[in-house]
Order: structure tokens, then sequence, then C-alpha cells
């Protein structure tokens, strides 16, 4: 039995254990290294324009207020302000972060998410991490600070709190991220006290399951589907199917639904990065093809038994929309056999994608009508059967601003 785990990296601190990528598909992309802080891209001198620069703005100018209150500290106003939902956590129990020390099986790390932010707490840290998505120059890491044993009095959090950390790109910028700042969702098998054994560094939705979630807590219905959730031990010797006290998390939860769109958008996101890179830059462009394949699902790993998670993240996620005019959604879920009703991802819509140079964005535009509309038999694109094509192409139309008049 095989049982793996995906872990999310924000900041160094602790050993990178070095394993081979469990998809290959992103292996057609260069793996040559990239001069991030060359102009155009400048990546530590750039100011950034993501969500938490626009968050410190906000804080700075005294238009919004972050309380610390109890043990969490500024966790729960923190993920208010930057709307991520408390239904996203996830628990990870591998040490995979600054505040490895901290982690164990009995007291994981909680990451929490939106589109293009993330959050990770462990109880007792010192530390909130925090990542986000710069449209140009990919991810931007931060930490903030807070007293590890916060009590009930409420204390605002000030200006300046919020600071960048360009020690996490240690681990940020390899072969796993596309030699761009980027996000890492791992799978690795941990000993008891949560010390990474074996496993993958990189982990997509074309991984397949029976390599996916070592080291982390999966929650909900997942039925005959094999993976590696719940499980430590050298070799596997325990299941363990809840961590110690939850009364210390905003949640009871490490839920399917978000463990799939998590695994799906960090690399997606660093296509995106590493596409917009290579054009900038200059330089001969691989991402385009793979990034066009991934964003349609080409790959994906099948599901072999329906899951069930939570509806509160499953109506969160759905009601971010776009909707056409027949109330269908790129973001609307399938979870019988495949992650989406419509295999065309929703970072389509991104900051990220719409800042690609428009001649390489108009070019992808021209390729996915071309992979939509197809009538080639051996086309990859037709692994998805040509109404649901035509139904994608119809929802950009109605959706997807920017498009090509031949659209």
């Amino acid at each position: 039995m095989t049982f793996t785990a995906v872990a999310v990296f924000f900041l160094a601190g602790t050993p990178i254990l070095q394993g081979q990528p469990a998809t290959s598909r992103a292996a057609s992309v260069s793996e040559s290294e990239l001069p991030y802080n060359q102009q155009p891209i400048s990546y530590s001198e750039r100011t950034p324009d993501d969500a938490i620069s626009r968050l410190q703005n906000q804080l700075d100018e005294g238009e919004i207020k972050i309380k610390s209150t109890g043990k969490q500290g500024f966790l729960l106003d923190l993920l208010r302000a930057l709307d991520i939902p408390i239904s996203s956590q996830l628990l990870v129990f591998s040490k995979s972060s600054a505040n490895a020390r901290l982690i164990t099986p009995q007291s994981p790390r909680a990451v929490y998410f939106n589109d293009d932010v993330y959050v990770g707490w462990v109880p007792g840290s010192a530390m909130i991490e925090i990542s986000a998505v710069d449209p140009i120059a990919g991810g931007m890491f931060y930490h903030l600070k807070q007293s590890p044993d916060q009590n009930d009095v409420a204390a605002p959090l000030r200006g300046n709190s919020i600071q960048r950390d360009e020690s996490c790109l240690l681990c940020h910028i390899s072969r796993n991220s596309l030699r761009v700042p980027g996000h890492l969702v791992r799978s690795f098998t941990t000993d008891s006290e949560g010390q990474m054994r074996t496993g993958w560094s990189r982990v997509t939705h074309d991984t397949p399951y029976y390599n996916r979630w070592a080291g982390w807590y999966v929650t909900g219905e997942v039925g005959r589907l094999k993976h590696l959730g719940n499980v430590y031990g050298d070799p596997p010797e325990q299941k363990i199917l809840i961590p110690g006290d939850l009364k210390r998390y905003l949640a009871a939860t490490s839920d399917v639904v978000p463990h799939l769109v998590l695994e799906h958008q960090a690399q997606g996101h660093n296509l995106i990065t590493r596409l917009n890179y290579e054009a900038r830059l200059s330089i001969p462009i691989t991402a385009a093809d793979p990034l066009l394949r991934y964003l349609l699902f080409v790959d994906e790993a099948p599901l072999t038994t329906p899951v069930r998670g939570i509806l509160d993240y499953q109506k969160w996620f759905e009601a971010r929309g776009p909707r056409d005019n027949q109330g269908r959604s790129l973001r609307q879920f399938d979870l019988q056999t495949r992650m989406f009703k419509y295999r065309m991802s929703f970072l389509i819509y991104s900051a990220a994608f719409d800042a690609l140079p428009d001649p390489i964005r108009l070019e992808f535009f021209r390729d996915l009508k071309s992979w939509l509309t197809t009538t080639d038999a051996q086309h990859p694109a037709t692994r998805l059967p040509i109404d649901e094509r035509q139904a994608i192409l119809q929802i950009l139309r109605e959706t997807k601003p920017g498009l090509p008049k031949d659209w």
C-alpha cells in the first residue's frame, strides 16, 4: 500500500527532500533557470501588485482593521479581510514549513486559500505564513508575526506588520515550480513525528490519486478512492482519522474538495507565470502548449469513485462565477468522474492570465479555439467530448472579456 500526501510550502526552514514529480506533463516545459531579478521582472525590487500588498495599503491608510482574538491571533480577521473561506481549511502534518518544530500528526499546520492567496498557521506559532500571486512576478511570500500565546483581549494589527520574506525562494524557485517563484504541492510519507520520508515534490491534477495526500488529513466522502492521506509511519502502520485537539482550529475538516482545487491551481499558476517570464524575457516559449493542455484538464487523473465534501466550500467556490445566460460556469463541480463539469480552468479569468503579453494571450486564444473545435479524432482535445467542448466555447464567449474577434 503506497500512501502519500500533499504539502504546500510557504517558507523555507526545513531540509528539502528530493523526489521526482508525480506528473510528467510539465517536463516538456524548459527547466532552464530564469534571471528573475533582471529587467523587466526585477523580482526583488518589484513593488508587488497582489492581495497582500493591497491589504497592507488599506491597513496603512486605516481603511481596515484586523484584530487579534483568542488563540488563533490575527488569523480569523486576516482570512475575512482576504476573502478566504474557513471551509477551505486543509491540515498537513508533514514538517514542511518554517514552523516545522511545531508540526506533528497531532498538531498539523492549517492551510487556507482562495484563487490567489494562501495562509498557513500552526497552533502556538509566533508567525502566520502568507503567500500570494503577483500577476507578473508570480509567487510573493510574506510573514505576519504575532504572539504565540494570544489572549482574548482584542489588539489591532498595525501598519507595516506584514513583511516580505524572500528566504522562501530557497524552496519556491526550483524545477518543481518550473524555475519561477511559485507554489508547490507535495506528497510525502512521514514518520510518527511528521518527519518527511519519501514522496513527490510536484503534485497536480494529473497525479494518480494513489500518489496523493501523504502527510495530509483528508475528510469528506471518498468512497473506494485509494490515496495516501491520514496515514503516518515508516512503513505506515496506523491510520489517523482526525488530528488531536480540533478545538484549536477554525474548523474540524481537511476537506477532499479543497484538496482537489489546491492541486489544480498551484501548478496552473506556475505554468502561467513561466509563460509570462518566457515572453517578457524574450527567451524560447516552452510553456504555451503545456499550459493549454493543463487548463483543459487533458491529462487529469480520473476519479474512480464519486467524492463528496462539505457544501459550504463548494457553494462559496461556485458562487464566484461568472455564468453564461444558461447559468453555466467553469466553476461548477462534477465530483463523479472528474473535478469539474466543464473542463476549462477557472484560472483563465485570473489576473495572472490577463497579464500575459497581448501577442502570447491572443495566440493562446486562437489555439484554444482550435482545440475546442477540432474534429481530428487523434487530437488530445478529443478526450473531452464534443458537446462539452462546445459548451466551454459558449461559456467563454459570454463570460471572458478580451477574446479575439474571430471567436
